[in-house]
C-alpha cells in the first residue's frame, strides 16, 4: 500500500462470494487494528462498508463487471486482485478478459495480479505475457483424511440421491462426534441436503452442540453465527455448500466431512437452457475442502467414498464458461463493443455453439440488433446486473403496468426456493410464492406454517425485490399475479410449456424440448405453464424430460395475445403411419410448439398424391396390398427378366417399382389418401399398364401359369414370392401323372427345366429334380419298391416310360 506506484490509487481484490468478501474485509482490517470501512473496505449486493479513506475495496466479481463497464479507465484504480481464481467462476474470466483489454488499449499502468491456492500457473502466467510466478507455502496444519470403508457389494458405486447423501452424511457426523473432540464442517451439494440432514440431527444431539446452516442467501446474521467460535463447552457442526470452501476460516474448525458432491449449472447446447446437476467433486475441490480441517490446528477429513474411488475422480472442475449459459456474457460483451470474443484474451474462450445460442436469445428479447450490437433496450437491461432474462421481463413489466410484480419474480428466481415441502409431495406454483412473499411484505405476516418457510431465504427475497423495485422505480404500482404468466413469457419464451395429454405429467416446451411435474403437483390441472426453473439429471435433460421446479400457470387466450406477432399458421400434409392415410391439418404454432391442430377439408390435391408417393417411396412398394394373382405374375416377370433372351421387359422388382412410381401407380392416385382406398383391381390396373400387348403375349407363352402333364392334368407352376434372385418355378404333380413323359417340361423358350416335386399318392414329395429321364433310369426302382409297400393297390410299372398316366390308383382298363 506504501509502494510509489500505488500511491494515490485504490487496490480492488475480487472473492466469487458475498461472504468472502465480507470475512476478508473483517480479517485484513483487524490486521490493521481498524474496522471495516477505514482502509479496508467492502461491496457486495445490498451492503459496502467504504469510506473515503478506504485503499483496499474488496468486492464480488460480479460487481466488479458492472464498476468496469461504468469506467472501463478504472479511476483511481492501481491494482486488481483476482482471488481464489481456480474457482473459475464465469464472472472471474470476463473480469480478467475486460482487465487485460483495459490495460492493453486505455490503463497500461494498471496493474493485475490472479491468486490461488491450486492455480495453473503456467496458463495464468502465459495469457499475462510472462507475468513473474510468486508461490507462498502459507501456514498449514497436517490433515488426517479418513475414507468410506469398501461396501463390499460387486458393481455397488456412489449415489447422487438426495436421500442416500442424508443419510450417509448423518451416519458420518454421528462417528466423528463420538471418536473426535472439535467443532465440525460438513459439505453437502445445497440448500435442500443441508436443510434434510440438519432436520435429520435435531432431536437427536446433545444440548451442547448446535447446528448451523451456512450458505449464499443466507443473512449475514446467521452467517456470522456459523462463523464464530463456539461458547466453552459447547461444540457446533456447521451444515455448508461450497460457500466454505476458500478464503474463509471458520472458527474451532478441526473436522471435516466431505460427501463428496456439488450442485453446478449445467448448459445443454441441444436444448439451448441451463440446468443444476448434482454432480461429484473434483480433486481440487476435495483437497480445498479437506484443508478447512488444517487451518487453526491440525484435523481430520472424513471423505464419504473410498479410496479407489478418489482415484477416479477428475483433476480440476470445467470452467463455468465452458458449462453454463453464457446470456449474460454475450450481452456484457455487447455492452463492451466486442462482437466476437475471440477479440479478447482468455484462458478458456467461450463455446462458439453456446454463445450462439446466447446471442440469438438476445436477439429475440431485443437486446441486440440483427447485426449483433447492443440496442437502447440492452443497455438498459445490463445495467441492472441481473440475468437478460430477467432484466428484459422487468422493464417490459413497467411498461405493462406491472413493474412491481416483474422485479418480484425476478427476485424469486435469483434466490433458492424459501418454501419447504415434504419428500412426497411438491407445489412448483410461483403464485403460492408470490402470495407468500406479498403478505410477508405487506403484513408480515406468511399465510402457510412457518416450518414450511425458509425464513432467511425469504427475508432476501424481500430486500432483493426491494432493490429491483426502486432501480426500475416502480415501487407504488399494483400486482395483478394473473399476470404472472404473462411477464414469464417475456422472459422465457422458450419454456411456454402446453401438457401433453390429461393423463400424464409430461408437458412440451417451445423449445422443443419436453419437460414434467410432480405427479402430485396441484399445476397439473393447467394446460399451459411458463417454467422458468428446471432441473434433472443429465441423461433426463439430453434423452427424457426435465423436473419442472418453478412455474406459473398461462392462459391461453394471454398467450395468444401476447404472442400475436410471433405465431405461425402452417399447413401441414404429412403421412401418418398409425392410420396409414395421409393427414392434411392446420397448425398455430408458437416456435417449436403446436398449440392448436384444425383438420383442413379440402387440401391441395397434389400435395396429398405427393405425400402418399413420399410414403410408398420410404416404406417400399410391399405396403400396398398386392393380390396373390398380381404377385403371381410380377414373379413370372421377374423370372423371365433373369433367364437369356427377355431383355425387354420392365423392371418389376421392389425397387425398380418403387424408383418408377410416378410412371406406373402415380396417374392413378387422384382422389387417393390411404392405402385401404388402393383397392387390388385399382394396383392390378396401374401394374398392368406397364406393359404391352405383345410383352403379355410373351409372359403367358414362355412363363405360363399352369402345364398340362402326361395325365391330362393342369398344374400351376409356383413361382414364389416376387425377389431378385428368381429360381424355377415348382410344378406339383403326383408321380403317377408322369407315365410316359421321358423329358422335365421346359420353359423361358425351352431355356430352363422346372423344377418337379414328384409326389405319393398321399401328396408328399418323394423326389425333387430337374432332370426326369435320370430320376427314371436311376432312382424310380428304389422309390417303386418303398411306394409298392407303402400303397399297393396303386399301380407302379415296371417300365413307367412305356406306360399310361393317371389320375387314379390305376388306369383305367381298355375295353
Amino acid at each position: 500500500m506504501n509502494e510509489p506506484w500505488i500511491l494515490g490509487q485504490k487496490i480492488i481484490m475480487l472473492e466469487p462470494r458475498r461472504l468472502a468478501a465480507r470475512s476478508c474485509a473483517a480479517h485484513m482490517a483487524h490486521l490493521l487494528g481498524e474496522p471495516v470501512g477505514r482502509q479496508v473496505g467492502y461491496r457486495i449486493r445490498h451492503d459496502h462498508q467504504i469510506s473515503k479513506q478506504t485503499r483496499i475495496e474488496i468486492m464480488t466479481e460480479g460487481l466488479f463487471t458492472r464498476k468496469i463497464q461504468q469506467d472501463p479507465f478504472l479511476e483511481g484504480v492501481g491494482l486488481v486482485i483476482f482471488d481464489e481464481f481456480h474457482e473459475r467462476s464465469i464472472h472471474s474470466d470476463l473480469g480478467l478478459a475486460l482487465c487485460l483489454d483495459a490495460s492493453s488499449g486505455l490503463r497500461e499502468d494498471l496493474r493485475i495480479l490472479v491468486m490461488s491456492a491450486t492455480l495453473d500457473t503456467g496458463r495464468i502466467a502465459k495469457l499475462l505475457t510472462g507475468a513473474p510466478i510468486i508461490s507462498s507455502k502459507g501456514r498449514s496444519y497436517p490433515v488426517d483424511t479418513r475414507y468410506a470403508q469398501p461396501s463390499g457389494r460387486p458393481g455397488q458405486h456412489r449415489s447422487g440421491r438426495t436421500q442416500t447423501i442424508v443419510e450417509d452424511t448423518g451416519r458420518a457426523i454421528f462417528k466423528a462426534l463420538e471418536q473426535q473432540a472439535g467443532d465440525i464442517l460438513v459439505f453437502l451439494p445445497g440448500y435442500r441436503e443441508i436443510r434434510q440432514v440438519h432436520q435429520s440431527l435435531e432431536s437427536r444431539l446433545p444440548d451442547h452442540v448446535h447446528v448451523h446452516p451456512l450458505f449464499g442467501s443466507l443473512s449475514q446474521k446467521d452467517q456470522d453465527k456459523a462463523i464464530r467460535p463456539s461458547p466453552g463447552g459447547h461444540r457446533k457442526i456447521v451444515l455448508s455448500t461450497s460457500i466454505a470452501e476458500t478464503s474463509l476460516t471458520i472458527q474451532g474448525i478441526s473436522l471435516v466431512i466431505d460427501s463428496g458432491w456439488m450442485r453446478v449449472p449445467i448448459f445443454s447446447e441441444r436444448t439451448g437452457m441451463s440446468r443444476l446437476e448434482t454432480v461429484p467433486v473434483s480433486k481440487a475441490v476435495a483437497d480445498q475442502r479437506r484443508g478447512r480441517a488444517g487451518r487453526l490446528g491440525p484435523g481430520t477429513c472424513f471423505r464419504l467414498w473410498t479410496e479407489h474411488e478418489h482415484q477416479g475422480l477428475v483433476a480440476h472442475g470445467r470452467p463455468e464458461i465452458l458449462t453454463t449459459d453464457l446470456c449474460d456474457l454475450a450481452l456484457e460483451l455487447a455492452a463492451w463493443g466486442v462482437a466476437d470474443p475471440l477479440q479478447l484474451s482468455w484462458i478458456d474462450p467461450p463455446p462458439q455453439t453456446a454463445f450462439q445460442k446466447a446471442i440469438h436469445m438476445l436477439k429475440n428479447l431485443d437486446a441486440l440488433d440483427s447485426y449483433g450490437r447492443i440496442t437502447a433496450h440492452g443497455k438498459e437491461m445490463n445495467g441492472f446486473g441481473i440475468h437478460p432474462r430477467l432484466a428484459h421481463m422487468m422493464i417490459q413489466g413497467k411498461r405493462l403496468g406491472q413493474g412491481c410484480l416483474a422485479c418480484r419474480i425476478a427476485a424469486l428466481l435469483q434466490e433458492k426456493d424459501f418454501i419447504n415441502f415434504p419428500y412426497d409431495e411438491y407445489d412448483a406454483d410461483i403464485h403460492l410464492r408470490l402470495q407468500v412473499l406479498d403478505g410477508f411484505i405487506r403484513h408480515h405476516k406468511l399465510g402457510i406454517p412457518k416450518n414450511r418457510v425458509h425464513l432467511n431465504v425469504l427475508k432476501s427475497v424481500a430486500r432483493t425485490s426491494h432493490q429491483f423495485q426502486s432501480q426500475l422505480r416502480a415501487t407504488d404500482e399494483k400486482t395483478d399475479l394473473w399476470q404472472t404468466g404473462s411477464l414469464l413469457a417475456l422472459a422465457f419464451p422458450d419454456r411456454i410449456c402446453k401438457r401433453r395429454d390429461n393423463t400424464g405429467t409430461g408437458y412440451q416446451m417451445s423449445s422443443g424440448s419436453g419437460a414434467k411435474l410432480h405427479p402430485n403437483d396441484p399445476l397439473l390441472k393447467y394446460d399451459y405453464l411458463v417454467a422458468p426453473t428446471l432441473g434433472g439429471a443429465g441423461r433426463e435433460m439430453q434423452n427424457r424430460s426435465a423436473t419442472i421446479f418453478l412455474a406459473a400457470s398461462y392462459r391461453e387466450h394471454n398467450l395468444l395475445q401476447d404472442f400475436s406477432g410471433r405465431l405461425e399458421t402452417l399447413e401441414k400434409i404429412s403421412w401418418d403411419n398409425a392410420s396409414q392415410s395421409v393427414k392434411a391439418r392446420r397448425e398455430s404454432r408458437l416456435f417449436d410448439l403446436t398449440l392448436k391442430i384444425d383438420p383442413i377439408v379440402d387440401p391441395c390435391p397434389d400435395r396429398v398424391r405427393s405425400c402418399l408417393m413420399d410414403a410408398i417411396k420410404l416404406y417400399g412398394v410391399n405396403i400396398l396390398h398386392w393380390p396373390s394373382q398380381l404377385n403371381s405374375l410380377r414373379a413370372r416377370i421377374l423370372f423371365l427378366a433373369h433367364s437369356p433372351q427377355f431383355d425387354a421387359l420392365p423392371d418389376v422388382s421392389d425397387a425398380g417399382l418403387t424408383n418408377h412410381l410416378e410412371r406406373w401407380l402415380e396417374p392413378f392416385l387422384d382422389g387417393i389418401s390411404c392405402l385401404k382406398e388402393i383397392k387390388p383391381s385399382l394396383l392390378t390396373s396401374a401394374f398392368l399398364a406397364l406393359l404391352t400387348w405383345p410383352q403379355k403375349q410373351l409372359i403367358d407363352t414362355h412363363a405360363p401359369t399352369h402345364l398340362v402333364v402326361p395325365s391330362g392334368s393342369k398344374l400351376p407352376l409356383e413361382y414364389g414370392e416376387p425377389c431378385d434372385d428368381p429360381t424355377a418355378p415348382v410344378l406339383r404333380v403326383r408321380l403317377q401323372e408322369m407315365f410316359g413323359l421321358n423329358q422335365t417340361p421346359m420353359i423361358a423358350k425351352n431355356n430352363i427345366p422346372v423344377m418337379l416335386h414328384l409326389l405319393s399318392p398321399a401328396g408328399r414329395p418323394v423326389q425333387i429334380t430337374q432332370d426326369l429321364e435320370s430320376f427314371w433310369k436311376n432312382t424310380y426302382p428304389e422309390v417303386k419298391k418303398d411306394m409298392m409297400g407303402r400303397y399297393p393297390k396303386h399301380y407302379w410299372p415296371e417300365d413307367p416310360l412305356n406306360s399310361t398316366a393317371t389320375r387314379r390308383a390305376k388306369p383305367r382298363s381298355r375295353k
